[in-house]
């Protein structure tokens, strides 16, 4: 039998004084032997079997909860709100989550002002020309010849080059590989490919489109004369004089081909500083890859360890969470309340015009949404207790299980990004073979903010990654969601439900949303496991400053 229902207002049921002397144990249930019947309930049932050495004793007015009576999961009081209030709160989150999930990642991405500008500036096509053209020089200064192995980069850099004017910047990295007669073999594929794809287009191609190709070939052509000139001055590998290529073209043609069409440019012009400078950068590139090749190795021999120790150590878990009545709907108006205000924010930032680095500061105020059931009248130690944002059993030692969590995990994540792999592969070849989509490459947005350069939107994107995400998200998804979930399923539904709703709130797209999932499955069960948010907002922590250094380190590497 429950204790009797909490007074009108009160989060958590109310515990018994301590028994007198003489009395019930401590450990024992309400009505168990040892206490006198009550009137109320009757007669004390049968003992209960219980296991102390792998189940912690009840403390008096605990009861456990049923889904995992065999985790010690407690059972405790009804959370402020009602029936309304959760029908109101799924019914308009549930709407705005699919609202932002459908824009996040089924929409596609704003055309650029001028399309003839390519879309992605750190996409595959160009980072894998940067590599190709800075590691030449690098190799052949090893060993004469050895830089030839490039030639695997350009073809790379041709099968993933998706615009008109990455296709017209192909020419200029093969030059660098095999000279003027392979920059010139190199046109004439370009002008095939422009060709093979203008006639596959269908009629209703939008003039912008078109145009882009027109200038994609005025380029090729500026880049043929130059690589004729080049072939019939013997041993010259920039031009003297004025050059071939006149002022106007020389600017459209950077604006259009990037880095690559700063090197046609210094080609043309005889540059040599310039040509330098864009061929710099090799060593860089083979220390930056040694280092992160031992960091790979001791990374993979402690993940191994402590997936190993966790596996032993599982048995020994256990579940330290408060589960609450079911009943409650504050802490999933919270959720509500988040997803809400990011619909808002995407389209504010929609309609109005502002500087990266103030929409991605604009974000902080969901944090808000995270203090509702402090509004709805829950007091703080309360509050604090229910979503996790107590010390568990230590700030340090609950550090230490998330820094432990993560690295175990980080076999489960291979396996989930490599699934990621094949899904991405499977797709096009089926999306190929049904007409379906297009051959656009994958995009990584973060990326692609990091290569924009500007210092106070490093700054804010930075801050976005490593403080924002990981205290507001598990607050929102571990800590408030994941309490309202649990009061009616188990660990793995409530995880897998959670780990949905925050996959799909990111603008990856829906093939990249598997490790972002299994991440999420990892942050519910430190949630479980600890009780405290502590360890699920290290591992969060831990795994986006990586990723963020690791970006970071290659953006500057590759210049």
């Amino acid at each position: 039998p429950l204790p009797p229902p909490p007074p009108p207002g009160s989060c958590l049921w109310p515990r018994p004084a301590r028994p007198a002397p003489g009395g019930p144990k401590i450990g024992a249930m309400p009505d168990q032997p040892g206490q006198a019947p009550d009137p109320q309930h009757g007669p004390a049932p049968e003992p209960l079997q219980h296991a102390q050495d792998t189940f912690p004793p009840v403390a008096p007015g605990e009861i456990v909860h049923p889904s995992h009576r065999a985790r010690s999961s407690r059972l405790v009081g009804v959370d402020p709100g009602g029936a309304t209030g959760a029908a109101l709160a799924w019914g308009l989150g549930l709407l705005a989550f699919l609202i932002v999930a459908g824009m996040q990642n089924l929409l596609p991405a704003p055309a650029p002002a001028d399309p003839t500008v390519r879309v992605q500036s750190f996409g595959q096509a160009e980072l894998t020309g940067k590599v190709a053209v800075k590691m030449f020089e690098a190799l052949e200064s090893l060993q004469p010849g050895s830089g030839a192995q490039m030639r695997t980069y350009v073809r790379v850099m041709k099968d993933s080059a998706f615009t008109a004017a990455e296709v017209a910047s192909v020419p200029s990295v093969a030059f660098e590989i095999d000279g003027a007669e392979g920059g010139r073999e190199a046109v004439e594929w370009a002008r095939g490919e422009l060709n093979d794809r203008e006639d596959a287009l269908a009629g209703d191609v939008s003039e912008a489109v078109l145009e882009s190709y027109e200038l994609a070939h005025a380029d090729l052509s500026a880049q043929a004369e130059l690589f004729i000139a080049l072939r019939d001055t013997p041993g010259a590998y920039v031009l003297t004089g004025p050059g071939l290529i006149d002022a106007d073209q020389r600017a459209l043609m950077v604006d259009r081909l990037g880095v690559f069409g700063e090197l046609i440019v210094a080609l043309d012009a005889g540059d040599e500083g310039k040509l330098e400078e864009l061929r710099s950068g090799g060593w860089g590139i083979l220390v930056f890859g040694l280092a992160a090749g031992l960091f790979a190795i001791g990374v993979l021999l402690a993940s191994v360890t402590c997936f190993v120790l966790a596996l032993v150590w599982m048995r020994r878990w256990r579940w330290r969470m408060d589960v609450p009545t079911p009943g409650g709907s504050v802490f999933l108006e919270s959720w509500a309340l988040f997803v809400g205000g990011f619909l808002v924010l995407i389209l504010v930032l929609g309609l109005v015009p502002m500087p990266p680095a103030a929409g991605l500061m604009l974000q902080w105020l969901l944090l808000l949404a995270a203090l509702w059931p402090l509004a709805r009248g829950l007091r703080g130690g309360e509050y604090r207790k229910a979503i996790g944002l107590h010390r568990g059993r230590g700030v340090l030692r609950e550090i230490g299980v998330g820094v432990f969590a993560y690295l175990a995990f980080l076999p489960v994540y291979v396996v989930a990004v490599l699934f990621t792999f094949a899904l991405v592969i499977v797709w096009g070849i089926v999306s190929q073979s049904l007409g379906l989509g297009s051959d656009e490459p994958l995009s990584n947005p973060v990326l692609e903010l990091i290569a924009a350069g500007d210092v106070l939107l490093l700054i804010a994107l930075f801050l976005l990654a490593t403080v924002w995400a990981p205290l507001v998200e598990e607050l929102i998804f571990r800590g408030a969601m994941h309490r309202h979930l649990r009061a009616r399923v188990g660990i793995a539904a409530s995880g897998l439900a959670t780990g949905l709703l925050f996959a799909f709130m990111h603008g990856y797209g829906p093939l990249l949303v598997p490790p972002l999932i299994a991440l999420a499955m990892l942050f519910a069960l430190l949630r479980e496991w600890r009780g405290s948010l502590i360890a699920a907002i290290t591992a969060h922590w831990l795994h986006n400053f990586t990723l963020m250094l690791l970006m970071l380190a290659a953006v500057t590497v590759l210049g």
